[in-house]
């Protein structure tokens, strides 16, 4: 298969999984391209918005998606849960490379909520492989509203974990995370489709105060 003809498969794919998941997901999903001129996804009580900053390179011969090849579908499992939280799950089949290929896609993105309820962040490889030393390495930054750093997580195939989260030292109801996307082919492959991004919460001030009365009672 030559690359032009790869090309053609994975905008085959990003055709067919627009259709499944507008079906499923009642059309909230959206490409990475139509999220940079102003979209946002929801799930729960979270808005995922103000996606900026996006570059996706490659070299050794290999083709970086683009923005139209990458989209962002709500976590319809966990979107009405506390723990891992609501979410979205990051796709395309534009991210493979062989021996000798390297590829890295990065973009920052908001994280918003009613209020102070976001207690930590969980950063997942959903579907990849990795041979012969292939590597696939994640790495994102998460901030306040004010730029403060709070948080760092990383997942990598070679080294490990192929998740990871942390607890914040207090709640928030607006994060931003700059996110990073590498893959090395070394002397194998590597590619991965879908990433998973999740925000853990504590009970919203009313359900809060609703538990409290029914155990007061």
């Amino acid at each position: 298969m030559t690359r032009n003809d790869g090309r053609k498969a994975a905008q085959g794919f990003a055709f067919v999984l627009m259709v499944l998941v507008g079906v499923t997901e009642q059309a909230s999903a959206a490409s990475m391209a139509s999220l940079l001129a102003g979209g946002s996804i929801t799930c729960g009580n979270l808005t995922f918005t103000n996606f900026r900053g996006f570059s996706s390179v490659a070299s050794g011969g290999a083709i970086a998606p683009t923005a139209a090849e990458i989209f962002v579908n709500p976590d319809a499992g966990n979107c009405n849960t506390l723990n891992p939280g609501p979410g979205i799950l990051i796709q395309s089949a534009g991210w493979n490379v062989n021996a000798g290929e390297t590829m890295d896609t990065a973009f920052t993105f908001d994280v918003l909520a009613p209020y102070p309820v976001i207690k930590d962040a969980r950063l997942g490889l959903l579907s990849f492989d990795a041979q012969d030393g292939g590597q696939i390495h994640v790495d994102e930054s998460i901030f306040d509203e004010n730029n403060n750093f709070i948080q760092s997580l990383s997942v990598d195939t070679l080294i490990g974990p192929i998740t990871d989260s942390h607890t914040f030292s207090g709640v928030y109801a607006r994060l931003t995370v700059n996110k990073d996307i590498a893959l090395e082919g070394h002397t194998g492959s590597a590619s991965v489709s879908t990433l998973t991004q999740n925000f853990s919460q504590v009970p919203e001030p009313m359900t809060l105060g609703w538990t409290v009365m029914a155990l007061v009672g």
